[in-house]
């Protein structure tokens, strides 16, 4: 029994810290929240899902927010325009993305996604295509993991991702 206890107040106190409010339609995490809005690397890793397949989206959100405290989802998004809005007012470590959202070409949108921001791309696919997936690499994906990898391969991603880009910022 005391297990239980033990993980119900893991879980609360993992709720109130990600507790949603509603803005505009839209789900925000509240910016007065110090973990949330610690840039200081301390806190968790800040991962942005892309993807317009409403299970993955909520597969990939169960995944990561399993994950707490190392990371959390901040946002998921189903189309590029979102996924834009989100990354300039969430201002995510990570962003997981599909190559093909909502009949757009992600690729093709990537470019225009990272411009300004300082944030780093997995590009989570089903597609085999090697030219597919090189060219992913050459529009500043970092890498390229299958959905069919084992999830620990997207999770040990996401953490290796983000640190590369801590070394990257900390060298004078």
């Amino acid at each position: 029994m005391r297990l239980k206890t033990e993980r119900s107040s893991h879980v609360a106190r993992a709720a109130a810290l990600y507790r949603p409010i509603v803005s505009n339609g839209h789900r925000k995490t509240p910016v007065s929240h110090p973990v949330v809005t610690a840039r200081s690397h301390g806190g968790p890793i800040r991962v942005l899902l892309v993807d317009d397949h409403e299970h993955v989206l909520w597969g990939l959100s169960k995944l990561i927010d399993g994950e707490w405290p190392r990371m959390m989802v901040i946002g998921i998004s189903r189309d590029m325009a979102q996924a834009k809005a989100l990354i300039d007012d969430r201002r995510p470590d990570v962003i997981v993305l599909d190559v093909y959202v909502g009949g757009s070409n992600a690729l093709d949108c990537m470019p225009e996604l990272l411009s300004g921001a300082c944030t780093d791309v997995i590009v989570h696919t089903s597609v085999r295509d090697e030219g597919v997936r090189r060219r992913a690499m050459e529009v500043g994906a970092r890498c390229v993991v299958d959905k069919e990898a084992p999830a620990e391969t997207l999770l040990r991603e996401i953490v290796r991702v983000h640190g590369e880009r801590l070394a990257r910022n900390a060298t004078p």
